[in-house]
């Protein structure tokens, strides 16, 4: 979209502006008008009388406008193709498809030139301060000549002139005179339109049309949409009142998706994308509730504060106040309603019921009771010959003729006497009150509804009915019901509403169930079965007003704590129009690169980064793009938001890129597309494949042959050498022995070692006494190893696991030990996290790791409890490891951090602290992976942890005795024959 500035042209693409000016090849930077032509080509004109163009995707200048120093009013294309521009005071001059320029400077030297007009007979209408002139030029005689003067026009000043069908012509005046033309007999004339509502003193700038929509945009009024069906009438008017920021409009448009445009004076661009929408009095510095409606073709009446204003629909114009002159209270009013009678009912918060019978000049007050809470009004309704009034005192009919007054309060059936709001369907009138029930009266007959058997109390603050005579109730705090025949439902934020906490409901022209919240609206389409949201994304950031909402037509009104909004019905529609997609930018390595044709780069790695657009104005921010690169990816990517696609790494290779676009409606746009080739390397090139072969072939001759020689030579050497071999083994045969010897003596003293840093087993059963200790060491000495402290208050039981086993796992267990007791007694650290962050730390230490590949990554997996043994709250940590409990044979399962502890990590190591609380008869087992790591049973595979699982289910039956008995007679069958596979360890303990 291109927008003409007094600084340049902005091109907008959805996203952002970009600006051209002078320096971009433009004759000025002021831009004065504009037009599209027939190929597409789009030309401006500017304040010295310059042009530009806009073709094949840059401007250039079409004329500098020197000797001429006067603005360009318009610009308009006769059938020849020729492209005419009107100066204001210099006359006119045209540029053809040649280039070349005629001008026509001194015709209209008494003229102030506002508009031009070819037709489709090639006549030229030029509106100007005297009128509308017509002309036609001949192109053989290069005259221009003046064909008729429509003398009625002479007195008024035509700024614009357009078609707005095939055989009608618009104009306007300056002063809002509309005006259409007409032939006859070969003559032209007008006659004038009628417009009514057209506001005083208007001062008018320019016309725009389309589907049927006539936009007026004025310099004092805003924009005004004129309807020319029927009686033409103003039916909007975009303003200040409407969040325009300006009444200063210069220009208008719409586009191809129906977003409406508003070009102001100072104020910049204004866009209208969702029409639905209309938000009217909103004030930032001195905002105002509006409380309630009432809502017809001409008039919207509403309440604010102690007064009801009445305002001219179109254009938001005062045209009455009811308040303290009408001898109504200084309180809120928070209902009113015309009755068919047209008397005026206005109902208040704290001072009671008014009314203003049909001609007569005040308000009177209707008594209702002499108990205070009647005059607190919460809502009223006309239902035939009477009124109904809810109150904080219950409901009261008034008879519209005599005022005489009936009541219903706790004492003859009402649910509750706080009555939030009354709604009729045919012979049945519903009241929603502060309690569980609506109240439901038939003919005197009084019913209460519950809603729920969950809820003792739901705040009712609206009540409605659909086409199907369903009844829809919206509550303060727990959503919306819906009463139908043989159910109630209940909808909350569960079902997709935007809040609990609901203001007000109605229903549509369309059966739609619309409800208000602090900050936005939800609507229940009946037919999809699901809500819709509606929130700050289109702009009802605001908090609407309890039960503020009329319906008029297709139209819903809302009142809110600052300001007024409408939704027309007819105005949400599919948006069907697709976007446009294209590529905005290619870049490779850092390089932008054309991609109108083939891309073709050397063999290389390269970073490929594409930038998307799809152009949709309507919502720009919700255009989503699907891209697929064939060669690289299998199929199309899922629809996202992001237009950026970034290809890290693509080598040698044939490569197609394609990329849609969808609008906010999920329509799809066009496809575009362009290919990238990365050229092969030279070794996977047909040649360098023929010469390798070649080479191998002939390396392949050549060894054999020197093979055959150096066999020969190696048998006569290995002869002479196996006879001094055979000597020399069976000495280091007996020498071997020895050392083996010596060998397990000293592994079978670490061993001792080693059993000797284990807790003794007395000090296991004064601990815990209830408890085994499966211990199965793989070798001599194990990488397994448990270890367990008394701390008065609290026991601490680890169970360790450390890399290999045999004497490496033994070193590092012992290495492990040490650090446990350093950090528990030396440390103090008795939070398990916090144990394990302080043995990774120091164990990294003393074996010298460091955060690189090539440092050793010798360490162990840990599982640590601490057990509050007053409490029986129980606090857990695992480096890997978990904890199991059993409770009344259910097992719960306390899984540790996926970290170890020592070693390398590319992530920082986490350990968090599980809290877990005991109870008597708990079962706790901890363990490492040598009993589930196992291989055996008849197929020779790894018993598995579900395997150990089912092993755990069945021991967690019987005594602590036998469950290591279990362990053990079950482990031994399942291995077999078979060697054991690592280091076993099982602890198991019953909490008493």
């Amino acid at each position: 979209m291109f927008v003409g500035t007094g600084e340049g042209v902005g091109v907008y693409d959805g996203k952002s502006f970009q600006m051209f000016n002078s320096r971009n090849r433009l004759a000025e930077d002021f831009i004065s008008s504009s037009l599209k032509d027939s190929k597409g080509n789009i030309w401006f004109g500017h304040k010295q009388g310059g042009a530009s163009i806009y073709r094949n995707k840059s401007f250039d200048i079409v004329h500098s406008g020197d000797g001429i120093n006067s603005i360009v009013k318009d610009i308009a294309e006769d059938s020849e193709g020729r492209i005419w521009f009107a100066t204001q005071n210099k006359g006119l001059y045209y540029v053809d498809s040649s280039g070349n320029y005629e001008f026509f400077l001194n015709s209209f030297s008494s003229h102030l030139i506002e508009c031009i007009y070819f037709n489709e007979d090639d006549y030229l209408f030029i509106g100007s301060d005297h009128g509308l002139e017509v002309y036609k030029y001949f192109n053989d005689e290069n005259i221009i000549s003046k064909v008729q003067d429509i003398s009625n026009l002479s007195n008024y000043a035509i700024v614009d002139f357009l078609k707005i069908n095939k055989s009608q012509y618009l104009m306007v005046s300056r002063d809002g005179s509309f005006f259409k033309l007409n032939h006859m007999d070969g003559l032209y004339s007008v006659s004038p339109i009628l417009v009514r509502n057209l506001p005083e003193n208007i001062i008018v700038k320019e016309l725009f049309y389309k589907n049927r929509n006539l936009y007026v945009s004025t310099l004092h009024n805003g924009l005004l949409n004129v309807s020319l069906s029927g009686k033409s009438r103003v039916v909007k008017n975009y303003n200040f009142k409407s969040g325009l920021n300006t009444n200063a409009v210069n220009t208008s448009f719409i586009d191809r998706e129906g977003v409406l445009w508003v070009g102001t004076y100072g104020e910049g661009l204004a866009s209208k994308a969702n029409n639905y929408f209309s938000f009217y009095f909103r004030d930032k510095f001195d905002p105002k509730e509006y409380t309630h409606f009432a809502v017809n073709d001409d008039y919207i009446f509403t309440s604010i504060e102690s007064s009801i204003y009445q305002y001219r629909k179109h254009d938001f114009s005062l045209i009455k106040t009811f308040g303290l002159a009408q001898h109504l209270p200084d309180n809120k009013i928070v209902s009113f309603l015309f009755t068919k009678d047209s008397s005026l009912v206005v109902g208040t918060q704290e001072k009671g019921l008014f009314i203003k019978k049909k001609n007569a000049e005040f308000f009177t007050k209707i008594f209702l009771s002499s108990d205070r809470l009647s005059d607190n009004i919460k809502c009223i309704k006309e239902i035939g010959p009477k009124i109904w009034v809810g109150t904080l005192n219950g409901v009261y009919k008034v008879d519209k003729k005599s005022l005489g007054i009936s009541s219903y309060n706790l004492y003859n059936g009402l649910s509750h006497n706080n009555v939030g709001y009354i709604h009729n369907i045919n012979d049945s009138v519903y009241v929603g009150t502060k309690s569980a029930f609506v109240t439901q009266f038939v003919d005197n007959r009084v019913k209460d509804i519950q809603l729920s058997e969950n809820l003792n109390l739901v705040n009712i603050n609206m009540i409605d009915s659909d086409n199907d005579e369903n009844l829809w109730l919206s509550s303060y705090d727990n959503g919306v019901f819906c009463i139908s025949k043989d159910t109630i439902l209940q909808y909350t934020v569960n079902q997709g509403l935007l809040s609990n906490y609901c203001y007000g409901l109605v229903n549509d022209s369309n059966s739609n169930i619309w409800v208000s919240h602090n900050g936005g609206l939800s609507k229940y389409n009946p037919q999809k079965d699901r809500f819709e949201k509606y929130d700050d994304k289109h702009g009802l950031s605001v908090k609407f007003s309890k039960a503020a909402i009329s319906v008029w037509g297709n139209e819903l009104w809302f009142g809110t704590d600052n300001g007024i909004i409408r939704y027309d019905a007819k105005e949400e529609y599919l948006n069907k129009v697709p976007p446009i997609t294209s590529i905005y930018q290619i870049k490779i390595n850092d390089s932008i690169y054309d991609f109108k044709e083939q891309i073709v780069l050397p063999y290389a790695e390269y970073e490929v980064e594409i930038i998307n657009r799809g152009l949709s104005l309507r919502k720009p921010k919700e255009v989503t793009y699907s891209y697929f690169l064939d060669g690289y990816e299998q199929n199309w990517s899922v629809k996202s938001l992001t237009n950026k696609v970034k290809y890290p790494k693509l080598a040698d290779g044939n490569y197609h890129y394609l990329v849609k676009s969808y609008n906010s409606d999920g329509v799809e746009g066009n496809l575009v597309e362009f290919s990238l080739v990365i050229d092969l390397p030279y070794w996977k090139k047909t040649w360098f494949y023929l010469f390798f072969v070649l080479l191998v072939v002939l390396l392949v001759v050549v060894i054999i042959k020197l093979r055959e020689k150096n066999l020969i030579q190696i048998q006569k050497k290995l002869e002479f050498k196996l006879d001094l071999g055979t000597k020399e083994v069976v000495a280091q045969k007996e020498k071997i022995e020895l050392i083996n010897k010596d060998l397990t003596d000293s592994i079978n003293y670490a061993k001792r070692i080693q059993l000797q840093l284990l807790p003794e087993k007395d000090d296991y059963k004064s601990m815990l006494p209830n408890s085994f200790v499966y211990y199965k060491p793989k070798d001599i000495v194990s990488g397994d190893f448990y270890w367990l402290k008394d701390l008065g208050k609290e026991i601490i039981i680890v169970c360790a696991d450390c890399t290999g086993h045999g004497v490496p796992g033994g070193f590092v267990s012992m290495i492990g030990s040490i650090l446990i007791h350093e950090a528990i007694v030396f440390h103090n650290q008795r939070d398990p996290s916090s144990i394990l962050r302080d043995v990774d730390r120091n164990i990294k230490t003393v074996l010298h790791q460091k955060n690189d590949y090539e440092s050793n990554k010798d360490g162990m997996d840990l599982a640590v409890l601490n057990i509050n043994k007053k409490t029986g709250l129980m606090k857990f940590a695992g480096a890997v490891r978990p904890c199991y409990v059993y409770r009344q044979g259910k097992q719960t399962i306390l899984k540790g951090n996926r970290f170890s502890i020592g070693g390398f990590s590319l992530l920082e190591k986490v350990f968090d602290t599980t809290e877990f609380q005991l109870q008597k008869g708990d079962y706790i087992y901890l363990f490492s992976d040598g009993y589930a790591d196992q291989f055996g049973g008849d197929d020779f595979r790894k018993l598995k942890m579900s395997g150990f699982h089912k092993i755990l289910d069945k021991i967690s039956n019987y005594s602590m005795d036998q469950q290591q008995e279990i362990l053990s007679e079950e482990f031994s069958a399942w291995m077999g024959e078979n060697a054991q596979m690592d280091d076993v360890l099982v602890m198991g303990f019953e909490y008493s």
